[in-house]
């Protein structure tokens, strides 16, 4: 994919820290749904990948400061 937006890539993020078991019990409860949900849960998904660009964009520009506190939460790197 080519844009100039930056959009949200999982091998930023990090599932050793202080919240690693809040991490991995999530993406166990998402791949439940996926299995048990597939054609929804593809949807919200890819819609969701979708936005994360234009949105986080957005968001970046009029709130900097809770930009990087979200990042700094999530594991994701700053660039």
């Amino acid at each position: 994919m080519v844009s100039s937006l930056p959009f949200f890539s999982v091998k930023h993020v990090k599932l050793s820290g202080g919240n690693a078991g809040v991490k991995i019990v999530a993406l166990a409860a998402l791949v439940a749904l996926a299995w048990k949900y597939s054609g929804i849960v593809v949807l919200i998904g890819s819609t969701g990948y979708a936005m994360s660009g234009p949105v986080g964009f957005l968001w970046s520009r009029y709130f900097p400061s809770s930009w990087e506190r979200q990042r700094s939460f999530l594991g994701l790197s700053s660039q």
